[in-house]
């Protein structure tokens, strides 16, 4: 790994860089006169990710985080003991929530599944949760299968096992054979 000490100053008409210690060169092991050189083409390259950098701080990109509480050991075992509902099925529609379900406490998009199987219910034949999409979500698309951990009165999946059901393999081990819907 190259090491280099360089002092970046700016000047009225963008930055400049220089190395003021030319024995760092010799510290790190390198040629002196290959490590003290600065190329003139590095220059403008080097001043170009300052500015970059620079527009990111002051400009910076809104990101969402998210503090997610782990359930027991974690294991499918713990999410379904603490979890509302837990199911399989198929995402049939995902849409915003209306501001009355976000005032109680629902995420941001409401998502209805058609159910196949259930560990923890009762589960009708379709069932509506709740998650944010984003972030600490899951990122639920139309007509993907899903294992569904739903927690909460509002059934979200934010911050729980809930996948795309070919990677679920070891949880459908753990859960077991599951239990048909309620057909109305």
């Amino acid at each position: 790994m190259k090491k280099y000490l360089i002092v970046i100053e700016t000047t009225p008409t963008g930055f400049s860089a220089y190395s003021p210690d030319r024995s760092a060169a010799s510290f790190h092991g390198r040629n002196r006169s290959r490590a003290t050189s600065m190329k003139p083409a590095k220059i403008p390259r080097l001043r170009t990710i300052l500015q970059l950098m620079l527009i990111l701080f002051f400009f910076p990109i809104r990101s969402l985080g998210c503090t997610c509480q782990i359930y027991g050991d974690g294991s499918p075992r713990a999410f379904r003991h603490y979890a509302k509902i837990v199911f399989a099925g198929e995402v049939v529609e995902v849409k915003q929530t209306i501001e009355s379900e976000r005032e109680n406490g629902a995420s941001q998009y409401a998502v209805r599944f058609r159910v196949e199987r259930y560990w923890k219910g009762p589960v009708p034949a379709e069932a509506v949760v709740h998650t944010d999409l984003h972030g600490c979500g899951p990122d639920l698309k139309v007509g993907t299968r899903y294992l569904v951990y739903a927690m909460g009165k509002t059934l979200e999946t934010a911050c729980t096992r809930t996948r795309i059901l070919a990677d679920a393999d070891r949880d459908l081990r753990e859960l077991g054979p599951g239990k048909d819907p309620k057909r109305n």
